[in-house]
């Protein structure tokens, strides 16, 4: 069995500080948008920010619109970057979108 077939067991210790940085990122971004942003009726740039703007003009709850906006740019991650880069994406986008369902920030 050559060298390159073998099996790598996965690098705990890397999916542990991902896993780590990819939680804080998304409560600290579901902080600013509650606790800055929308409150005070800030607009944020890129796909946040589209999502922002469409939740304003037709009242649909900000969650969907951040995975749905950001549906496109998944795909085009996969084609260009990878998988591994896609599967951390999707988390995150999804993980932001539970968090502003499901917890209240002080505004």
């Amino acid at each position: 069995m050559s060298q390159s077939s073998a099996h790598v067991p996965p690098n705990v210790k890397l999916i542990v500080k991902d896993a780590f940085f990819l939680i804080g990122g998304i409560v600290s971004a579901a902080f600013g948008l509650e606790s800055f942003l929308l409150p005070n009726q800030f607009i944020d740039g890129g796909a946040t920010g589209i999502s922002l703007l469409l939740a304003e003009v037709y009242d649909i709850p900000l969650y969907i619109l951040i995975i749905l906006v950001n549906i496109p740019f998944i795909f085009l991650g996969y084609r260009v970057i990878g998988r591994q880069f896609t599967i951390k994406t999707t988390l995150a986008i999804v993980g932001l979108a539970l968090v502003l369902m499901t917890l209240d920030f002080p505004k």
